[in-house]
């Protein structure tokens, strides 16, 4: 007599059912991103040409962008502690990548939208928000393998 698990396309998300699991989504979730997009709008009518309210908003862009589809995917899906690690950083240096990308893509959308004859945010700022990308996958990592051992030893 075989004891083994039946075989089923996600039992790789249940490996333990007593292991880490992922929380659902919910109107919490989407209160964020009705107001993540009011703030973005609010800022898109202002005359600032500051730089760390839009990287702001792109990390929180970013991290409600990764929070939606985590949940959306492995809602309620309960990981070992090794894939929660893994999976931390994975989705942490995704925020990281997405921040640089999403800074500059509003930037240049601002420019865009403001089209004065000297820019909000010069070429070279926008180019420079990209070039910090692969610090900021770094950086992401760390924190989302920091968020992940929080979470474990929070949940035991």
């Amino acid at each position: 007599m075989n004891s083994a698990p039946e075989q089923s396309p996600d039992n790789w998300v249940n490996p333990d059912p007593g292991g880490l699991r992922v929380p659902l989504g919910g109107a919490a979730l989407r209160w964020a991103a009705l107001l993540y997009g009011g703030s973005v709008l609010l800022w898109l009518n202002l005359e600032d040409t500051r730089v760390w309210p839009v990287a702001l908003l792109s990390w929180s862009g970013a991290l409600l962008l990764a929070a939606g589809m985590t949940t959306r995917h492995l809602g309620g899906a309960s990981l070992s502690r090794g894939r929660a690690l893994l999976g931390g950083m994975l989705v942490g240096a995704g925020v990281g990548l997405g921040s640089s990308l999403i800074c500059a893509g509003l930037m240049f959308f601002k420019n865009a939208l403001h089209a004065h004859l000297f820019l909000d945010y010069p070429v070279l700022m926008l180019l420079a928000m990209i070039q910090r990308g692969p610090g900021w996958v770094a950086a992401g990592a760390l924190l989302g393998l920091s968020a992940a051992l929080l979470w474990m030893a929070r949940r035991g």
